[in-house]
């Protein structure tokens, strides 16, 4: 509530600027001529010039953000005067902030002209950030293909889009090794106690390879779930299992997707059905596309012939 109070407050002060600035122009032909600035910087070598030439005809002071120490109000001229450009980091508002007709799309801007309309001066994000005292912009947003953190342990992953859908490209490894003559757990509520093999029973096989995980342990406990058919493979209520938060456990019939979207043969709805009943082999060349081409001599590898392997969907599948 407060961040959007102080949205609405940012708005109005523009408008207020861009009111008194036309004034300012109907006077003298021209608008204050400051080719950037933040109008409450610290230190501002402009405090008697530029945007300042307002006060005190004009307007009594100029307003400052809510958060002065993290944004400010920036202006913007050209060289001349004939055109000016104000903007506002708004925190929440960003309906408001991508719907004006600025170029930069975490900020509200205003142009010259009474309708905020004419030739515009284009500022970037990056440089409005830059202008901002103290401020750190967000991080750019998360697209799959990017690498993933799993932030219960700050290991990454490789991750790639197939149709629709977006897998991670490398084996998981989280929790705690325990050999391999041991069963798993199925409680998975800490890292410690979450229980993977490793190939050797040797932790370094598990940073190279990934680990090994019992159905049970990798469900943590919960019950399988087919999904609901073509139009939402996906479990009503996904199970995270041991994956990262915000990832789950594939479905049965999101791995009938997956199987589709590979797909090229033509008659890839009764190549793949949405049903549990089907079986024996499908398909054509669908794991070929799935697979890393990579032949045993190098490493990780598949023995040879490594027959269709073509990985042409970049998911690299290894043996297990």
């Amino acid at each position: 509530i407060r961040a959007k109070a102080r949205d609405a407050k940012r708005v109005e002060d523009l408008r207020q600027l861009q009111t008194a600035l036309e004034m300012y122009y109907s006077d003298y032909n021209h608008y204050p001529v400051w080719t950037s600035g933040c109008l409450n910087a610290s230190g501002s070598p402009l405090l008697s010039g530029g945007a300042y030439a307002l006060v005190p005809d004009y307007m009594g002071s100029l307003p400052k953000d809510p958060l002065p120490n993290k944004y400010c109000y920036y202006y913007q001229s050209d060289s001349i005067g004939a055109n000016f450009k104000l903007a506002a980091y708004l925190e929440k508002d960003t309906e408001k902030s991508q719907n004006d007709a600025g170029t930069a799309s975490s900020y509200y801007e205003v142009y010259q002209g009474p309708t905020g309309s004419g030739s515009a001066i284009n500022i970037d994000n990056d440089t409005l950030a830059a202008a901002m005292p103290g401020y750190v912009p967000p991080p750019p947003s998360w697209a799959c293909g990017d690498t993933l953190t799993d932030d219960r342990d700050n290991k990454t992953y490789a991750t790639v889009l197939i149709g629709t859908q977006c897998w991670m490209a490398e084996h998981l490894n989280y929790g705690t090794m325990t050999a391999g003559a041991n069963n798993q757990g199925s409680d998975c509520p800490s890292v410690a106690e979450t229980e993977k093999y490793c190939y050797g029973d040797t932790e370094s096989s598990c940073t190279s390879d990934g680990a090994l995980y019992q159905w049970a342990q990798a469900m943590c406990g919960a019950a399988s779930c087919n999904g609901t058919g073509e139009s939402q493979p996906a479990c009503t209520t996904p199970v995270q299992g041991i994956c990262p938060n915000g990832w789950h456990i594939p479905s049965h019939y999101e791995y009938t997707a997956l199987e589709r979207a590979v797909c090229t043969s033509g008659t890839c709805a009764t190549d793949f059905p949405y049903d549990t009943s089907t079986t024996g082999w499908r398909g054509t060349n669908e794991g070929g596309k799935l697979k890393g081409t990579t032949i045993c001599g190098l490493y990780p590898c598949w023995n040879s012939p490594n027959e269709g392997a073509t990985n042409s969907s970049g998911f690299t599948a290894w043996a297990a």
